[in-house]
């Protein structure tokens, strides 16, 4: 995926896991994505649910984000992960 990219992102984990060990992080970064979190902030919130075995350092290395952390799954793109905060919104156009 390009850097440069807009709108989209794709995430996946960045270590070796048992899948048993992943429901409730699933649950909580689809559930967060549902309320309109960032995919980076859904990233975090997941990496806080994951009580697996040997868990990364931090959230970074738990899992990696390719194309824009401020995707949202719906809502109006803000590029912030903060929408509350912001000034102006995003179009893209067409």
């Amino acid at each position: 995926m390009n850097p440069n990219t807009e709108d989209q992102a794709e995430l996946g984990y960045s270590f070796p896991f048992l899948l048993s060990q992943t429901s409730a992080v699933d649950e909580t970064f689809w559930q967060a994505l549902a309320q309109g979190k960032t995919a980076d902030v859904a990233r975090q919130l997941a990496y806080k649910a994951y009580h697996g075995s040997n868990p990364p350092a931090d959230y970074t290395q738990f899992m990696h984000v390719w194309g824009d952390f401020y995707t949202r799954l719906h809502g109006v793109y803000t590029g912030s992960g903060t929408p509350e905060d912001q000034t102006a919104w995003y179009r893209r156009s067409t």
